[in-house]
């Protein structure tokens, strides 16, 4: 459905496996089981100290390098 009516308007879709995206960080790429609190969903990163929103984080680190979401 999502390819169908972004086709109308132009737009290109990719399709991107989510595998462990709440658990890489978005900014250095560092992956690991405790960089995300499953309690509050904070994302921490041991490695570079990045923090921010869980959520925000998983879905930052599914976008391609260079590209801009609306």
């Amino acid at each position: 459905m999502i390819a169908y009516k972004t086709a109308e308007y132009g737009i290109r879709v990719e399709d991107v496996n989510p595998a462990f995206s709440s658990q890489t960080c978005s900014k250095c790429g560092h992956q690991s089981s405790t960089n995300r609190d499953s309690d509050t969903g904070w994302f921490a990163c041991n490695e570079c100290g990045y923090e921010l929103d869980g959520d925000y984080n998983a879905v930052a680190g599914l976008r391609p390098a260079g590209s801009k979401v609306a």
